[in-house]
C-alpha cells in the first residue's frame, strides 16, 4: 500500500483514542483515498492520496514522526516487510510501523444514516466563533446547542452557567438544498396524505 498524509490528514489522526484496551481506538484507517479516526464520540476523515488496501496504523506513532521529523509538509507511507508493515519517510527520516489486524471492523461513516437517516439541513457555524465559545466554556465539561433550522440563531448553554445565541452562515449552495429537501418531503407527505408543510411537520 502506498499513501500520503499532510496536515490534514494528520488533524485526522488527533481525533484517534488513547485507549490502551481498544486498538481500534488507538488506529488510523487508511483506505479508498481517505484516512478515518474515530475516538468513540468523532468519527472523522479526509481524502488522501492511497493505493492498495486497506490498513491501520497506530495513530500516536504516526503523529509522533510528524511533530519530530516534519512539522509542515506532508509523509509518505509505503508498504514494508509484505503485509505486516510500512515504512514512514520524510526529508531523509524513516520509521517502521508494524500493521494492525481489524480493518473489517473498523467503523463506516456510512453506518448511522442507516439508522438515522441523513441530515436533514445544514448550519454554518465560523470556526472562530466556536474557538470563543470554547474560552467562554473555560472548565465546562459540556456545551449544549439548541437549533431550529439553517437560518435561525443558534442557542448555546455551557455547564458554567454562560449562554447566549451565535448566528449561523449562510454557506453557498445550502438554501437550494434546503428547498430541494422540503420540495422532497412535502412531496412525500402529500403522497400520504399530509398537507402540513415540511418546516412546520413534527417527526414521531
Amino acid at each position: 500500500m502506498k499513501a500520503r498524509l499532510g496536515k490534514r490528514a494528520i488533524a485526522v489522526a488527533h481525533v484517534a483514542n488513547d485507549d490502551p484496551d481498544s486498538p481500534i481506538l488507538k488506529s488510523v484507517c487508511i483506505k479508498d483515498g481517505e484516512i478515518l479516526a474515530t475516538d468513540g464520540f468523532i468519527l472523522a476523515k479526509h481524502k488522501i492520496e492511497t493505493e492498495g488496501k486497506a490498513v491501520l496504523l497506530n495513530a500516536k506513532a504516526i503523529l509522533a514522526f510528524y511533530q519530530t521529523f516534519v512539522k509542515t509538509g506532508s509523509l509518505a507511507i509505503s508498504a514494508s516487510g509484505g503485509d505486516e508493515a510500512v515504512i514512514m519517510k520524510s526529508s531523509g527520516a524513516s520509521m517502521s510501523l508494524k500493521i494492525r489486524g481489524g480493518q473489517d471492523k473498523y467503523p463506516d461513516l456510512e453506518k448511522p444514516y442507516e439508522h438515522f437517516g441523513k441530515p436533514r439541513f445544514d448550519i454554518a457555524l465560523s470556526v472562530k466563533t466556536l474557538k470563543k465559545l470554547l474560552e467562554l466554556a473555560g472548565d465546562s465539561i459540556l456545551i449544549r446547542f439548541r437549533f431550529r433550522d439553517s437560518y435561525d440563531p443558534v442557542e448555546f448553554v455551557t455547564d458554567s452557567d454562560s449562554y447566549g445565541l451565535v448566528m449561523p452562515f449562510n454557506m453557498p449552495g445550502e438554501s437550494e438544498l434546503w428547498h430541494k429537501w422540503q420540495k422532497e418531503e412535502e412531496q412525500k407527505a402529500s403522497q400520504a396524505g399530509d398537507t402540513t408543510p415540511s418546516h412546520e411537520r413534527v417527526e414521531a
